[in-house]
């Protein structure tokens, strides 16, 4: 073959378009792939490999030499990615994944100017500054997800999360947030944030020094509130807490501690969807329906009822409804959906209160736990259903206060007339 020949073969791999380029290397041996000489390589995902520290370097080096747009590095379970500052340098990286890394710099230059997407999960920092100092390097970063990432328990005790350009903020913390990790604080100062989770975190952890005024949604979990006791500090830092979030809209609240503070917390005047999960008095419920005179849509997930975790919570249970009926049940309420009842009669409480007090109800489902029928458990499933099915046959029978709503269930769909 003449040289003329040679450099056209080449060429033809080269100007082929990227997507296909891409496809093409996704069949090839690593060592391989990186001996292409295309000017852009998109996408870098390393996922569950064997490499050393050396290795790594060179692939990444390489692939932002060549104007790499997105990185994703999971070595897997037990293998650990050690970064460098040189990571951390590059023009057009938009979205970068790290998982199970180790090394995050908290000195020198950090430089991430088109970076819009970071994703870091069981990533151990240098130090406290660490993660500040990545975030002050990436000015146009519009979505963080933070899931174990604050790694040694022994040096890190504050981490400031601090960006105006964030609109999306997710913490996961399950593995460090314990009750004896207390001095752990996570500070949220990111007033552009439009959705935000926080996943079983501890009620000491999060502090928000400011007004959430851009949050339009929430999904919030704290750890704090199962088997663990509610004290006069913790009841504080989620007054706090709820506080900073008064203009939402939508918020999913799973865990039932943030019952303990209905009275005390400002009133949600922006929020049209409600979804609670984990079993609560339904009398507290509708004390947290005070607090959303605008509310539009309600859903709760599992038993209505205080259960064992709460020995631990002071429930102030009653049977007795309450004498002021909640703003939004007349004026706004629309859609109700309870799901996995027990229908035991705190629930069928619950259920008949709404409907009689809700004067603008659209809709109610009831969707009842889902069982999967076995020849060992036909019995105990025949039984289950038919219980179901009684306490269906009572909720149809409850005084209405809308003429229009719509009562829905597994079983069947039926125009629902007020003034039973």
């Amino acid at each position: 073959m003449s040289e003329m020949s040679r450099e056209l073969s080449i060429d033809m791999l080269s100007s082929l378009p990227d997507a296909a380029i891409c496809h093409i290397l996704s069949f090839l041996k690593i060592k391989i792939i990186m001996r292409h000489k295309a000017k852009t390589l998109h996408t870098l995902r390393l996922g569950f490999i064997r490499c050393n520290e050396y290795q790594l370097e060179t692939w990444v080096t390489t692939a932002m030499e060549r104007n790499i747009r997105n990185l994703h590095i999971d070595l897997g379970i037990g293998r650990i990615a050690f970064l460098h500052q040189t990571h951390f340098t590059c023009k057009t990286m938009v979205d970068m994944r790290l998982d199970n890394a180790q090394g995050l710099p908290s000195t020198g230059n950090i430089f991430l100017p088109s970076l819009k997407k970071l994703h870091l999960s069981k990533v151990v920092f240098e130090d406290d500054e660490a993660l500040q100092q990545l975030l002050s390097g990436c000015p146009m970063l519009q979505e963080l997800i933070l899931n174990d990432v604050f790694g040694s328990r022994e040096i890190h005790s504050y981490v400031n999360l601090s960006s105006s350009t964030i609109k999306r903020l997710e913490l996961s913390l399950e593995r460090i947030c314990r009750p004896k990790d207390l001095n752990y604080k996570i500070l949220i100062d990111a007033p552009a944030v439009r959705c935000l989770r926080v996943g079983r975190c501890d009620l000491g952890c999060i502090v928000i020094p400011i007004d959430m005024t851009s949050l339009l949604e929430a999904n919030i979990c704290f750890r704090q509130c199962c088997g663990w006791k509610f004290n006069n500090h913790n009841q504080s830092n989620l007054v706090e807490f709820f506080n900073h979030l008064h203009q939402i809209r939508c918020l999913k609240i799973s865990c039932c501690c943030y019952m303990q503070v209905v009275g005390s917390i400002e009133k949600f005047n922006n929020l049209t969807k409600l979804e609670l999960q984990l079993g609560v008095e339904w009398q507290l419920l509708v004390e947290f329906l005070e607090v959303a005179d605008n509310l539009q849509v309600l859903i709760v997930t599992g038993s209505c009822r205080c259960i064992g975790v709460h020995h631990n919570v002071e429930i102030r249970g009653s049977c007795m409804e309450p004498k002021q009926v909640p703003k939004c049940l007349p004026s706004s309420l629309k859609t109700i959906a309870i799901k996995q009842p027990c229908f035991d009669e705190h629930e069928l409480d619950l259920v008949c209160y709404l409907l009689r007090n809700s004067q603008v109800l659209e809709r109610m489902e009831i969707l009842p736990r889902k069982v999967i029928s076995t020849s060992t458990w036909s019995g105990f499933l025949k039984n289950d259903l038919t219980e179901q099915f009684k306490a269906l046959q009572r909720i149809v029978l409850f005084e209405r206060g809308s003429k229009a709503c719509q009562l829905v269930s597994e079983y069947w769909t039926e125009q629902v007339n007020g003034g039973q």
